[in-house]
């Protein structure tokens, strides 16, 4: 019974690799063909082949106990990590802890991604592939199960999903989807914003209604992440974002919100809330506060940034400053704000969330927090410098530091990167559902440049 419960312990811990790397080693080495990931559903075809080239037998044993290795972590003690690390695996194991792992996965509860479907007064499924806008039908408490949905951001503009609803029908929820565009890796920050074009200024859901919460999203090459867009006290919760050419969160327009459990792993600009139009708008955000809490969120150099003939801080792809062959790269800050008025911003409560990213030639600039007249708390705040070089800091960082002492710690280097590769990992761990079928082949790897 106690091997049976530890044995049980290892198979809890498998759970984040369904369809995924470690699940893959099992399959490999009691079927040793190929070892082709299917990945017909994420263009940027990151997936493809599985890592090390797995598949013989041999190389799928190695590879699996790297992944047991990885994943265990605290779970287990090491005598147990050792004791499953060394198992000699042949086909009726195998099948043995497949059949495990289907049982045990059948027995789950609904994942904490989607809870929301489960408390909606009623639901409205949202399947399939679509091109063309989707506009939610407004009620209030009315959830949206978009789990099995994917779109195509290629003739819509502003968002890609639309919800408009009044204070009579808050409480909506929109649940999962996946949304991506077909644009080549190097397009430039021009072309995703696209002004005079057919996806002008897109992102993958605007929200303009009353208590919203938009969760479980996976997005990739898309222009903006999910978008307040006078949305009222909205919660973006448990997504995942990858390579967004612009922002990950955007809140032009200062209304209270929260950011929880995220995974944001390389957009151009972190979270904006500085005005569309001129700083003198209607536009305020006194009284309002955002909230980031359990956010992961990574800058990413993208190609031909923003007025990136005219603005300094280009690299090139080794990282080193540009110097006008090849492609340039840059990305923005991690918080756009109004700095010449900083009265009319919104409030922010930063909560054990981490920032990370690793290229000093953009700029110290591009490294900040907000003023510290508008954090109201920090606490448990990381910033995971990725580079070999040391942390630029900055002036913004200082100033929060003298006002919250004890709130931000930073990492460099290889700790910096084991740590945000960790983080990283018990994210997918914790979301096994959130984008199941396009989970990284090794989660927390930084690619630069990345090219699908």
């Amino acid at each position: 019974m106690k091997v049976y419960g530890a044995f049980l312990t290892f198979l809890i811990a498998l759970t984040f690799y369904s369809k995924s790397p470690a699940q893959q080693a099992l399959t490999f080495a009691s079927n040793p063909v190929d070892g082709t990931i299917s990945d017909s559903d994420h263009p940027n075809g990151i997936l493809g082949k599985p890592p090390f080239g797995v598949n013989m037998k041999s190389e799928s044993h190695e590879y699996f106990r790297f992944n047991a290795s990885m994943i265990l972590g605290d779970a287990v003690s090491e005598e147990l990590k050792q004791r499953f690390n060394n198992k000699i695996f042949n086909d009726s194991r195998i099948a043995f802890i497949e059949s495990e792992l289907n049982v045990f996965f059948k027995s789950q509860p609904t994942n904490k991604a989607f809870a929301c479907l489960n408390s909606a007064s009623d639901m409205i499924n949202v399947a399939g592939f679509h091109d063309s806008k989707y506009t939610t039908l407004n009620a209030k408490n009315r959830a949206f199960d978009a789990r099995s949905a994917t779109f195509l951001i290629e003739k819509e503009s502003h968002g890609m999903i639309a919800s408009r609803g009044g204070a009579s029908q808050t409480g909506m929820c929109w649940a999962g989807g996946y949304s991506y565009s077909s644009k080549p890796w190097d397009a430039s920050w021009d072309d995703h914003k696209d002004l005079d074009g057919t996806t002008r200024n897109s992102s993958v859901i605007t929200n303009a209604s009353y208590g919203m919460t938009v969760t479980g999203m996976h997005f990739f090459n898309v222009h903006d992440g999910p978008r307040s867009n006078n949305g009222v006290n909205w919660t973006v919760e448990h997504v995942w974002g990858e390579y967004v050419r612009d922002d990950c969160i955007e809140n032009d327009h200062f209304l209270s919100g929260r950011v929880y459990d995220s995974l944001f792993d390389g957009c151009y600009s972190g979270i904006s809330t500085r005005s569309p139009r001129s700083s003198t708008s209607s536009s305020n955000g006194q009284g309002h506060v955002v909230i980031l809490e359990k956010v992961l969120l990574r800058l990413h150099p993208m190609p031909y940034p923003y007025k990136w003939q005219s603005k300094s801080g280009n690299i090139d792809e080794n990282g080193n400053p540009y110097n006008g062959i090849g492609i340039p790269y840059r990305h923005g800050k991690f918080f756009k704000y109004e700095e010449r008025n900083l009265k009319i911003n919104n409030h922010f409560v930063l909560k054990n969330s981490i920032f990370a990213a690793g290229f000093e030639h953009i700029g110290v600039s591009k490294f900040n927090l907000p003023h510290p007249d508008l954090i109201d708390q920090c606490h448990g705040v990381t910033f995971a410098w990725l580079g070999d070089s040391r942390f630029p800091g900055g002036k913004s960082i200082a100033a929060v530091r003298r006002k919250f002492p004890s709130c931000i710690t930073i990492l460099e280097g290889r700790e910096a990167r084991d740590f945000w590769r960790q983080k990283v990992i018990d994210w997918h761990q914790r979301h096994p559902d959130v984008g199941r079928h396009r989970k990284p082949a090794n989660p927390g790897e930084v690619v630069f440049p990345l090219r699908f």
